[in-house]
Formats: structure tokens, sequence, C-alpha cells
């Protein structure tokens, strides 16, 4: 099996420790690192329930949460055995959790991100204004999770108000496609 590409990567490798990965069969897999570490075919578990390519991964304590291209946005509850999807009905090439864990992000390639609610997959809200038709741009929430971020496929960023899905902010990162986001407020204080 080959690997397309890690998304939880551990600072530390201990017996408990297992690492996710997402392969080249629309698939999640996970194995553990100390018993296995060159060894992909050792796979502890595969979730196969992807009908096309994953695109991005979350992790909590207890669950695996996947975005796809075949427009579903999947949560694996690897203690209980069980999987709930939500159809979004365009293709995802990006999620993110809130801070506090209650909320999905889902970016789609219909320009639109969605705001999920975990617990019963309700459609909260949509932030549009942006283009992302073509390309993997990533979204985030801000520390407070009052605003979320987004990306456009020419280069700008945009801040969305949370509840009121308007755009608060925007602004010309570079010249092209601004994919990835990471950013830490840390210092800044949200008002």
């Amino acid at each position: 099996m080959a690997v397309k590409s890690v998304m939880s990567m551990s600072p530390q490798t201990t017996p408990n420790y297992v690492q996710v990965v997402v392969t080249d069969k629309s698939s999640i897999g996970m194995w553990h690192p100390v018993e296995s570490f060159e060894n992909f075919e050792a796979m502890m578990e595969i979730i196969d329930s992807f009908t096309d390519s994953v695109m991005s991964v979350c992790l909590t304590k207890t669950e695996i949460i996947g975005g796809s291209v075949d427009g579903t946005v999947r949560t694996f509850d690897i203690l209980m055995g069980k999987e709930l999807s939500d159809d979004l009905g365009q293709p995802v090439n990006c999620i993110s959790m809130s801070n506090d864990g209650n909320c999905i992000l889902a970016s789609c390639l219909d320009s639109t991100i969605r705001l999920l609610d975990r617990t019963s997959a309700e459609l909260l809200q949509e932030y549009k204004g942006h283009t992302c038709k073509s390309y993997k741009l990533d979204c985030c929430l801000t520390n407070s999770d009052a605003h979320v971020i987004g990306g456009y496929e020419d280069g700008l960023i945009f801040f969305w108000d949370l509840v009121e899905a308007s755009v608060v902010s925007s602004f010309w990162a570079h010249s092209s496609v601004f994919s990835y986001c990471l950013l830490d407020f840390g210092l800044i204080d949200e008002e």
C-alpha cells in the first residue's frame, strides 16, 4: 500500500501511539509505528468508506474525521466502532475543527465553506464571497472561534463573522493561490 501523505505525526512514539495516514486508495489507515514503522502493509485498521480521494483529516482522542472529494465528511468513532456520514453534495477539499470541538468547517469546491454541528450534522452556516473551484484551499477558525478564515484562488484571505457569515475583512496575501491556513493568534487579543 503506497502512502499519499501523512496527516498526523506525533512528537514521540509510545507503545500506545497510532499514526494516521491517507492512502492512495481513498482510505484512511492507522498503524503502530513501533511495530510496523516501515511496513505499511501491516496497517492495524483501514477505513475505506470513501468513494473518492480523502483530502483532509482531523483527529480527536476517540475519532477520525475525514473530508473527501466524494462530497462527504465522515466521522469514525474508534471506540464505539460507528461511522457518521454527512453528504454535502459538493467535493470537500479541507476540513477543520472548531477550537471548542463542537463544529466542523468544510471547504468545498463550490466556493462555499460550510459550518456543521458535530453532534447533529446540522448545517449551521455557509460562508461565501471567495472563489474555490480548482484548488485545495484550507479553512480554519480563529482561537476564539469568532471568525472563519479561508483563502481565495487569486491570493486573497477572507475573514467572516462566525454567526452572521458576513465578510469582516479581506486582504491580499500574495499574487497566487492561498492554499494553506496556519495562523497563530496567541499574541493577538481578539475582540
